[in-house]
């Protein structure tokens, strides 16, 4: 049996669920959202609000699940680490596996194929190749439903239809503290934009920019533009109507996210430009993380 660790925002959830779908060909699979539970930075369990996907909760499999943590955990800690090695080589003599994604989030084909024993698998597994067979289902999966869209929302809905609407994420936010800012923030520079900007300017006719970012006030202090829309009112357990506006938008100008990754890859639009930056973290090269048609600046 595969268990698949869900963690993090709702890009990151829908890409550990494509996965988990890319894999149910080959063997029996359940998600897991312990660490969802333990995470106070996001909204929780998200697919199932936005996307009617059930939390497919097991007892069983959350005792593995926070057994596997504590191990985890305690190997950080040197004292402990000797020990913790140590189980991990039990555990895979017993055929029971933790499979971690390698932190450039390269493709590997193997781990579609049939795999004995328990397996846990911790990652955000965000290259499409893993499901890029199954495009058809995962965007069945992925359809918002627009009905649940609030009035405002609703509206420029409407608007993006009938106009050249070019979205543009900015993340700052969980970026620029201390934690992460070493590792996510500032790759999307002020230059950045700047060329993308002028990149879409180049060639497409009359661009309507709709901007959205978790700090408005910097985006218009920052990133100058004229004919834009700024969204600014989609917040907390609403905030997944920012995707789905986006993946109504013509092209799209994304931050190194995945909420924007999804927003851009669910666009539909046939000829859609996509821009992304040329790094995803800093230091770490991420080849398979974005399609190949997506252009990098």
């Amino acid at each position: 049996m595969d268990i698949i660790l869900l963690s993090g925002g709702l890009g990151n959830q829908m890409s550990q669920y494509a996965f988990a779908v890319a894999k149910k060909n080959k063997n029996q699979v359940k998600i897991n959202t312990y660490l969802l539970r333990r995470e106070y930075v996001h909204q929780g369990y998200e697919l199932q609000r936005v996307f009617e996907i059930s939390e497919d909760f097991d007892g069983k499999t959350d005792l593995i699940c926070r057994f596997f943590r504590k191990i985890l955990y305690l190997k950080e800690r040197f004292f402990f680490r000797p020990l913790c090695e140590g189980i991990f080589v039990f555990l895979k003599m017993i055929n029971i596996h933790l499979i971690c994604e390698r932190y450039d989030y390269l493709f590997d084909s193997s781990l579609l194929n049939y795999k004995s024993g328990l397996n846990l698998y911790l990652g955000g597994w965000h290259s499409e190749k893993y499901y890029c067979l199954m495009e058809k289902e995962i965007r069945s999966l992925f359809k918002f439903d627009i009905s649940k869209l609030n009035v405002k929302s609703f509206n420029l809905k409407k608007q993006l239809d009938n106009c050249n609407a070019v979205s543009l994420h900015v993340r700052r936010g969980d970026y620029v503290n201390e934690l992460n800012k070493n590792k996510f923030g500032d790759i999307c520079s002020i230059e950045y934009y700047r060329k993308s900007i002028n990149y879409i300017k180049k060639r497409v006719d009359n661009p309507v920019f709709i901007i959205f970012s978790d700090d408005i006030e910097w985006t218009k202090n920052n990133i100058y533009l004229e004919n834009c829309i700024y969204v600014d009112w989609n917040k907390g357990k609403d905030s997944w109507q920012d995707m789905c506006l986006m993946s109504f938008c013509k092209h799209n100008i994304n931050a190194n996210s995945t909420f924007s990754w999804w927003g851009a890859w669910l666009n539909n639009n046939w000829n859609k430009i996509v821009i992304v930056p040329n790094s995803f973290i800093r230091g770490i090269s991420t080849p398979d993380l974005y399609p190949e048609k997506w252009i990098k600046i």
